[in-house]
């Protein structure tokens, strides 16, 4: 996210604390289990925000206001991206702005067998995000080399307290369950992590990718080793059972026959 400066950050503070307002800006990536990974990235504000900075100078009432305006207030208001993302209006929660999405490659495109820097992802919010070294790859484990800074005066931490309302996170939804993770939410079995991006930190967690495909290669081979045991008892069964009939067969003969040279 673009660093803002104390003035327009105390404004929108403000606004937050008097309205209720809240700002969303989110970045989610989707990994998937043939190793594709796009990233959309979210930048939005409710309605309420945007009326009250439509207004805030005066010039209009609230009365004036129309979805017109408050679109043409976003697209002067929120970052642009380059031509390689899709953009698409975003209109969800009383939330309107942009959401942009382009897709990175494959999971082998964008990971690195070392490196001695961390990827930030307050790029993304700049435009300026190409998606290199996310991962680094070690045998059939992806580890994240993944951060977040936030820079100057935009600790947004400090204004939580205050009841601000700022909805920035970092989401990443992976085809196996996560490891080794510092995510401040997990949901899905361990494959959807999130991490709040009110302040600077390192994303931290791995995954191997084959291992829910070894998971079931096992339970087949499971199964099939089951399925032949249980057919190797029912022979077993079978000719017990038979030698058993044989043998009951041939006692009744036995027994027959005594009784007749018996009489």
């Amino acid at each position: 996210m673009k660093k803002l400066s104390k003035v327009l950050l105390a404004i929108i503070v403000t606004v937050f604390l008097f309205t209720g307002c809240s700002l969303r800006e989110n970045i989610e990536m989707n990994i998937s289990a043939d190793k594709n990974i796009s990233m959309s990235i979210v930048m939005a504000m409710d309605e309420d925000m945007i009326d009250s900075m439509l207004t805030a100078d005066g010039t209009l009432t609230k009365d004036k206001i129309t979805d017109e305006k408050r679109w043409e207030y976003i697209d002067k208001s929120v970052d642009k991206m380059d031509d390689s993302y899709k953009k698409e209006k975003y209109n969800q929660d009383g939330y309107k702005g942009y959401k942009y999405t382009i897709e990175l490659g494959t999971l082998d495109d964008i990971s690195t067998t070392s490196s001695d820097k961390r990827v930030d992802l307050s790029e993304a919010f700049e435009g300026k995000f190409k998606g290199n070294n996310l991962f680094i790859k070690e045998d059939n484990t992806y580890i994240s080399n993944m951060k977040y800074t936030v820079e100057g005066d935009n600790d947004y931490s400090q204004y939580e307290s205050m009841g601000a309302m700022f909805d920035l996170n970092f989401v990443i939804n992976i085809p196996n369950q996560a490891k080794d993770y510092n995510a401040d939410k997990l949901e899905n079995e361990g494959t959807r992590l999130t991490w709040s991006l009110m302040k600077s930190a390192d994303i931290e967690f791995k995954f191997d990718l084959d291992s829910k495909a070894n998971n079931n290669d096992t339970k087949e081979a499971n199964k099939e080793n089951d399925s032949k045991n249980n057919n190797t008892i029912i022979i077993i069964g079978a000719v017990i059972g038979g030698i058993l009939l044989i043998a009951i067969i041939v006692l009744i003969i036995v027994l027959s026959k005594k009784n007749k040279n018996n009489n």
